[in-house]
């Protein structure tokens, strides 16, 4: 674990304060054994593994403080390196992250006096550790949640600037970096050079400002149209800075792709099945309202697809569209997330507060997949926007209004979580205005053939391999596997066939899937479903037919018993004895 590498000069700083303050040597070690800080005579030793560590070892296994009042203790006499150890004794003291050691503080004497300091202060030292140990766990949660923040930005469909009052740019995503003729080194410029214009920022400050740019040759990457939006951020009648979002203006082809009853974005579901068909219909009609919907489905079925085709389509399609994942942010981060805060509200704060996700989405969508595992006191504050249509930030006492809508995702069943109490039964059917259900893969018939021919092209272009095509036999195979996984699953599947496929072999065989899915198949734990279920036989049936297809081919000379059984995943003597019991001739 390398967390506290990540945060290796405010590691340091911890250890200076430690050692200024108790004049000892001190040093910051993590879960490999690596000083990470380290101040006094050991200050030379940093980025050093400890030689020997017997404590370190210890309170990382079984996280307490424990006191070495001399050599004599039972840890510095079972120590190897107990000999040429210049220290009379020391504090060992966990560092915690999420109730888990993710290294060790020493705080090291040298003298017998040392030591009677240390333990004569003892209540007051113990304080003073818990207070630095804390410290540091607060700083990983703000680089975590910057890493969350950042990531949430990179995925937006738009551009994205945040500035400060002075015009100053302090952070950009991906796509900003992209539409900016891929300006690599944004921060810190004003944004006056950024967009190669003057723009006044403080005109109309008090309300959004729209302006239209239509960029140059010499500026804009692939001379490319953009609307840029500029909104200001204020907290308590001041002006922190401005929220830019950059689009890319769609020519008029671009603006409406029109496949069937389906509109744009939607072409990105991939599938010609009646139940995905089906899904589009709704998908588009739905897009229209600005009530909540509901997105079920197992995981891997593509639920974010269908939340980006519902926002796009609809009339607020100008606006961000923000996707979260509720369980990927940490329990202790999620308000602060979702609604933000004032400054100074929590140690570690960003001094001038911030806006949360609610706030960034304001005339937009919001997407929230896995909506289950929001704790249980913050469904009361998301089932208050959806009645209000608005939020406190954490230390406020004054509601923003805000126009956002809101699609969540679940796979899990949030009927039969009301009955067990751990969802909110009057936040439920707020949510479930309207539902989608996107069917799992095995229920989608041809589209399993599609989506795979859609990632072995896509594979095949990353790696230059041309002209690959799916064996018949394989395709069989595909079409009866449960895919559990799903889309995700299926993706999996054909990057690792695409990576398998030797020298310059054209054509994708069952030997280049992932072993157990033929493993599944021979094992009886895979289960057929065909489009036509009238079609469907039994298991029995089909892996007797894939036997027989593979010894057709030994018989032609094209496989030998050996590679049969290797595809199969079983041995040589499971093979003829399955042979056997299907009567077919080897």
């Amino acid at each position: 674990m390398d967390i506290l590498k990540d945060i290796a000069e405010h590691v340091q700083h911890m250890a200076e304060i430690i050692s200024e303050t108790f004049s000892m040597d001190v040093e910051i070690v993590d879960s490999n054994f690596v000083r990470i800080g380290a101040a006094g005579v050991v200050g030379k030793k940093i980025n050093q593994a400890v030689s020997f560590g017997t404590t370190t070892r210890e309170v990382l296994d079984d996280p307490k403080i424990i006191v070495v009042e001399s050599k004599s203790n039972h840890f510095c006499s079972i120590c190897p390196g107990r000999k040429k150890c210049p220290y009379y004794g020391g504090i060992v003291a966990p560092v915690l992250y999420n109730n888990e050691a993710i290294g060790v503080i020493n705080i090291l004497g040298y003298y017998k006096e040392d030591m009677e300091k240390l333990i004569n202060n003892q209540h007051r030292l113990f304080n003073f550790i818990e207070k630095i140990t804390n410290m540091i766990s607060l700083k990983i949660k703000e680089i975590e949640t910057k890493l969350i923040c950042q990531k949430v930005q990179d995925d937006l469909p738009y551009g994205l600037i945040m500035i400060n009052h002075n015009g100053i740019v302090q952070s950009t995503n991906n796509e900003a970096n992209y539409l900016l003729a891929r300006e690599k080194n944004l921060l810190g410029k004003h944004i006056n050079e950024v967009l190669g214009r003057d723009i006044n920022l403080f005109e109309n400050m008090e309300q959004s400002i729209e302006i239209k740019i239509t960029n140059s040759k010499d500026r804009w990457n692939k001379n490319d149209n953009v609307d840029i939006h500029v909104e200001a951020v204020n907290q308590k009648n001041n002006l922190l800075g401005f929220l830019i979002t950059i689009n890319k203006k769609k020519n008029n082809k671009e603006e409406k792709i029109e496949v069937g009853n389906e509109t744009r974005f939607l072409e990105r579901i991939i599938g010609e099945s009646s139940a995905i068909k089906e899904m589009k219909q709704k998908t588009a009609r739905f897009a229209k309202s600005s009530s909540t919907i509901i997105l079920e489905g197992e995981s891997g079925t593509g639920k974010e697809l269908f939340a980006e085709a519902i926002h796009y389509n609809s009339n607020r399609s100008t606006k961000p569209f923000i996707p979260i994942n509720a369980s990927a942010i940490p329990e202790s981060l999620v308000e602060s997330e979702l609604f933000g805060y004032e400054k100074n509200t929590f140690t570690g704060a960003d001094r001038d507060g911030k806006i949360g996700i609610f706030e960034a989405a304001n005339g937009g969508t919001i997407f929230i997949d896995e909506i289950a595992t929001i704790p249980f006191y913050l469904q009361r504050k998301l089932l208050r926007f959806l009645e209000n249509k608005e939020v406190f930030r954490i230390g406020s006492t004054k509601p923003r209004k805000l126009d956002v809508r809101i699609v969540t995702a679940t796979n899990e069943d949030l009927k039969e979580l009301v009955k067990e109490g751990k969802f909110r039964k009057d936040l439920y059917y707020r949510l479930n205005v309207l539902s989608l259900r996107i069917p799992p893969l095995r229920e989608r018939g041809h589209d399993i053939l599609i989506l795979a021919d859609y990632f072995l092209h896509k594979f095949c272009l990353e790696l230059k391999k041309e002209n690959v095509f799916i064996s018949k036999h394989t395709k069989n195979l595909l079409l009866n596997h449960v895919w559990e996984g799903n889309i995700r699953e299926l993706k999996n599947v054909m990057e690792f066939a695409v990576h398998d496929l030797k020298d310059n072999r054209k054509e994708i065989k069952t030997e280049n899937l992932p072993s157990y899915l033929m493993e599944d198949l021979v094992t009886n734990q895979s289960f057929i479903n065909n489009e036509d279920e009238k079609n469907v036989a039994s298991i029995e049936q089909y892996e007797k037919n894939i036997l027989n297809n593979l010894i057709n081919e030994v018989r032609a000379g094209k496989e030998t018993m050996s590679n049969v059984a290797k595809t199969l995943g079983i041995s040589r003597s499971t093979l003829y004895r399955k042979i056997k019991s299907y009567n077919l001739k080897a």
